[in-house]
C-alpha cells in the first residue's frame, strides 16, 4: 500500500507542476503578444538570469505597439497642420 501511495503522490505532484507551467506559459504568452512582440519570447522567462534581462527589456524598452501609436499620432498631426 505504501508504494501505491508514493506513486500516486508523485504522479499527482507531476500533474500539478505541469499544469502550473502550462498556465504560466499561456499567461506570459498572452501578455507578451499584447505588447506587440513575438509571443514565444515568453519561453525566455524560464531561463535563469535571462528571465531577469527579459523582464527588464520588457519594462524599459519601447514596445512595438507604442511605436505604432507614436507614428499614428505624427500622421494625424501632419494632416492637421
Amino acid at each position: 500500500m505504501n508504494i501505491i501511495n508514493e506513486i500516486f503522490t508523485g504522479s499527482l505532484l507531476f500533474i500539478m507542476i505541469a499544469l502550473i507551467i502550462i498556465v504560466n506559459v499561456a499567461i506570459i504568452y498572452k501578455l507578451v503578444s499584447k505588447t506587440g512582440n513575438n509571443g514565444w519570447l515568453c519561453l525566455l522567462s524560464f531561463i535563469p538570469f535571462v528571465n531577469l534581462i527579459f523582464y527588464l527589456y520588457m519594462a524599459f524598452s519601447e514596445w512595438p505597439v507604442e511605436k505604432e501609436i507614436k507614428e499614428l499620432k505624427q500622421k494625424l498631426n501632419n494632416k492637421g497642420a
